[in-house]
């Protein structure tokens, strides 16, 4: 499987309103430059030395408008904690899902509360 390291910047915060904080990363790279496709998988993150589960998004930006800046933001569960600025490393793990755009807030909220469903195993 992929993985990667990255540093935590500050986004936007829409992920934070809707009730799904993210990590956002910058400066990451893939081994030998294999780059997993873009799409939803589980993972796994290790942040200062503690290993969290979550889910992430990799791919082109902007899940309710065109932009095709690609980012990597992880949703990380049961983590509540600021650290901007920190580098995190990343471990994909199963595929869940393309990337797609969203009509709505709600309809982006609702997919993503699938998706972390799915990761959990619900």
């Amino acid at each position: 499987m992929y993985q990667t390291s990255g540093v935590v910047i500050r986004g936007k915060a829409l992920g934070r309103t809707i009730g799904f904080p993210t990590l956002n990363l910058v400066d990451y790279s893939f081994k030998d430059n294999q780059v997993p496709a873009y799409g939803v998988y589980t993972c796994q993150v290790k942040i200062v030395g503690e290993m969290f589960k979550g889910v992430l998004h990799f791919g082109p930006k902007g899940a309710l408008q065109e932009n095709g800046e690609v980012f990597l933001e992880v949703h990380v569960f049961d983590f509540a904690q600021e650290i901007y600025g920190a580098t995190v490393e990343v471990f994909f793990g199963a595929f869940l899902r393309e990337v797609k755009k969203f009509s709505s807030l709600d309809e982006l909220k609702l997919q993503i509360a699938c998706d972390v469903g799915m990761a959990k195993g619900e």
